[in-house]
C-alpha cells in the first residue's frame, strides 16, 4: 500500500492532487475504505493511530475526475461512522469559474498549510500537472526563505 509514500502511522497527511494525480494514492484511499469497513482481516498498521489523509483534488469537472466514486464512498463512511481518519475537499473548475475562493493560488496555499500545521502534520504531498506543482514549489521555498 503506497510504499513510495513513505507513510507514517501517526500524524496528518496532507496532499494536494490535480487530474490523474489522485491516482498515486487510490490505493491509500480503497485501504482506508476497507478498514473503516472492519473488512480488513489483519491487524492494520494504520488502525488505532493518529493517522489522518487529508486530501484535496482538483479536476476539470466531476465527469473527468478519476476514481470520484471511491472517494466520495470513502469520505460518507469515514463521516457516517463518526470516524476522522480521512478528509476530502473537491474542487471542479467548471463549477468554480467565477468563485476567487475557491481558486488554487498562494493565498489558498498558505491559508490550508496553516490549518494542517496545527493540526499532527506528518508528511504534504503535490501530485498534478507542473504548473500547479511549481506553484506549490514557490510557495513552500518563500516560507522557507
Amino acid at each position: 500500500m503506497g510504499k513510495g509514500l513513505g507513510l507514517k502511522q501517526d500524524g496528518t497527511h496532507v496532499a494536494f492532487v490535480g487530474g490523474t494525480g489522485v491516482l498515486v494514492f487510490m490505493d491509500l484511499v480503497a485501504y482506508l475504505l476497507r478498514q473503516n469497513l472492519g473488512l480488513i482481516e489483519e491487524k492494520s498498521p494504520l488502525s488505532g493511530s493518529t493517522f489522518k489523509f487529508v486530501l484535496y483534488a482538483s479536476f476539470p469537472s466531476r465527469k473527468e475526475a478519476s476514481g470520484l466514486d471511491l472517494l466520495e464512498g470513502l469520505f460518507n463512511v469515514t463521516k457516517a461512522l463518526g470516524l476522522s481518519n480521512f478528509h476530502l475537499e473537491l474542487r471542479f473548475s467548471s463549477e468554480n469559474r467565477l468563485s476567487r475562493g475557491n481558486r488554487w493560488d498562494r493565498d489558498f496555499i498558505l491559508r490550508n498549510i496553516e490549518i494542517w500545521d496545527k493540526e499532527d502534520f506528518a508528511k504534504g504531498y503535490v501530485c498534478g500537472p507542473p504548473p500547479m506543482n511549481e506553484l506549490f514549489d514557490r510557495t513552500i521555498d518563500s516560507l522557507i526563505q
